[in-house]
């Protein structure tokens, strides 16, 4: 694939971690769909390399995603999704 996208959660998915590594230079971006997130729970949306993206709902951010962008520095993103109290 073009890109590999793997996701890592605490269990009650108040905290998730997501990886993307991009593999073929040609394809700049991906939408990436986090899985098993709290629906009605807002999440903040952070960037290691970039800092805040945003906030959305869990529902939102499963069924819209999150796009990443290719990067002139690095082929790995992180992304940290974190549950708003």
């Amino acid at each position: 694939p073009a890109w590999d996208v793997l996701q890592e959660s605490s269990t009650s998915y108040d905290q998730v971690i997501v990886s993307a590594v991009q593999s073929d230079s040609g394809v700049h971006t991906i939408n990436i769909k986090p899985k098993g997130l709290l629906p009605a729970t807002s999440y903040q949306v952070q960037s290691v390399d970039t800092g805040v993206l945003g906030t959305a709902t869990g529902a939102a951010l499963m069924t819209a995603g999150i796009d990443v962008l290719q990067s002139p520095n690095s082929a790995a993103h992180i992304l940290i999704i974190t549950a708003r109290q």
